[in-house]
């Protein structure tokens, strides 16, 4: 088999067996991937595909096998390009990363900022999007390595890593009756009397929020849900209501108006992790960008 049946085996599986979105995604006419198609199953001798009429719909039992073996082979085809790469120039590259907004603007910046001075020529790709989307990325080798809270160590096919721990803060206008309190002397109770401006489940911690007002029977409005904490903060600071986001989020110079409590005492504290394949090659600079964001844990 040739490294471009590889690659229809492959395709053919992303584009749900079409051949004409298969072709596209190749810049092949039709007929090529058909024909292809036909030499890969005389080569072998098994029926890769289940058909009906000239429609394939899936693979067989047979067709799966061959299928596995393919991603691992498509992946040694990318480690070998990458080794070349990296021997020709050890200090050039690009590292793309996938992560949420929360990981890009505060956790990202003090480690790119670092890595830049020892790799000056080395470029970087930030994607945002949601945790699930990050690992799917990572896995379909559009990305090298994702960084999230959620969902970042639910794959097999990955080695996750810890980078740091945080936790939550409640920010409110200055002149709100909580910031009476500290955080020795703020309840969830005390929180719940008021609309609640937070993240979206699956972001940030925003589920495991709701479920711990929900764990001591306490009734809270969420005025505002929202995948990022800019959002919630321009919104706390128009007086839609009190806000809880990531600690880190909050800026003492920026966010001048708003009064901050941490919530260390009260919510569960998270860990941020960075996840990438098993068995993807890694030059020697995204070996060291790896190790400077889990410096921690050296």
């Amino acid at each position: 088999m040739t490294l471009f049946q590889i690659k229809i085996i492959i395709q053919l599986k992303k584009q749900h067996f079409s051949i004409t979105n298969t072709a596209d995604s190749l810049n092949v006419v039709q007929s090529a991937i058909s024909r292809q198609i036909k030499l890969i199953e005389e080569e072998l001798g098994l029926p890769l595909f289940i058909k009906k009429g000239k429609r394939y719909l899936d693979f067989t039992k047979e067709g799966y096998v061959i299928y596995d073996q393919a991603l691992k082979i498509e992946q040694a085809s990318n480690n070998i390009l990458k080794f070349s790469q990296e021997a020709l120039q050890e200090k050039k590259g690009r590292i793309r990363i996938a992560t949420t907004h929360t990981q890009a603007k505060y956790f990202l910046p003090k480690y790119l900022t670092r890595f830049r001075e020892l790799y000056p020529q080395v470029s970087f790709e930030i994607e945002q999007s949601t945790p699930a989307d990050l690992i799917k990325k990572v896995i379909e080798s559009k990305a090298d390595i994702a960084i999230s809270t959620e969902q970042i160590d639910s794959d097999d096919s990955l080695i996750t890593q810890f980078c740091y721990q945080w936790h939550h803060a409640l920010i409110l206008p200055k002149e709100h009756p909580l910031t009476q309190f500290n955080e020795e002397t703020i309840t969830l109770k005390e929180i719940s009397k008021y609309p609640i401006l937070s993240y979206v489940h699956g972001f940030t911690g925003g589920g495991i929020i709701q479920r711990e007002f929900k764990k001591r029977k306490l009734d809270v409005k969420i005025g505002l849900a929202a995948s990022d904490s800019d959002t919630i903060k321009t919104y706390v600071k128009l007086g839609f209501g009190i806000g809880i986001i990531a600690e880190m989020a909050y800026d003492s110079q920026l966010d001048q108006p708003l009064a901050v409590i941490s919530l260390k005492n009260l919510l569960p504290q998270f860990d941020t992790k960075i996840s990438y394949l098993k068995d993807a090659f890694q030059p020697k600079y995204l070996q060291r960008f790896i190790e400077l964001v889990t410096e921690q844990n050296h």
